[in-house]
């Protein structure tokens, strides 16, 4: 059974970037213990490619290509909800291959990890050969049937 998604529920968009060495882009929050993918809301003018360039971008200073989304993950932080699109991406061409992160304000380490699943939540534990619907807040998804 599917549930009602909550109707101030937050979209969020998040990218898995890989490099052509085959390692993903994970993000360390400023002052917590917490890595992430690049990403974050939608505004209200944006469709999903448009946001997620604009985060990576933001947050990262690279300019990637969005190629398909691989993963819905809804959750509840505090009493706001979120509906978050996870997204596999590539690095545009560099110059000489030369690949610079620059982080935003948000973020204050990076590492190119063959195995993001040891930095990263386990709701984001993805297999990018199969996409997943998970539910780990308030419900509404699930890849099981029911």
């Amino acid at each position: 059974m599917i549930k009602k998604i909550q109707k101030n529920a937050k979209v969020v968009v998040k990218a898995i970037i890989q490099n052509n060495d085959n390692k993903y882009l994970v993000l360390k929050k400023k002052d917590k213990p917490d890595w992430e993918f690049a990403g974050g809301k939608l505004e209200i003018s944006e469709n999903l490619t448009q946001a997620l360039k604009r985060e990576v971008k933001e947050e990262t200073g690279l300019d990637v290509y969005v190629y398909k989304m691989v993963a819905c993950v809804s959750d509840k932080i505090d009493n706001t909800s979120f509906v978050c699109l996870v997204f596999n991406c590539y690095l545009k061409d560099e110059p000489n291959n030369k690949i610079e992160v620059k982080l935003s304000d948000e973020h204050d380490e990076y590492k190119w990890a063959k195995d993001f699943k040891k930095y990263l939540p386990e709701k984001y534990h993805i297999n990018l050969n199969t996409p997943i619907v998970r539910d780990v807040g308030f419900g509404g998804f699930s890849n099981e049937r029911d």
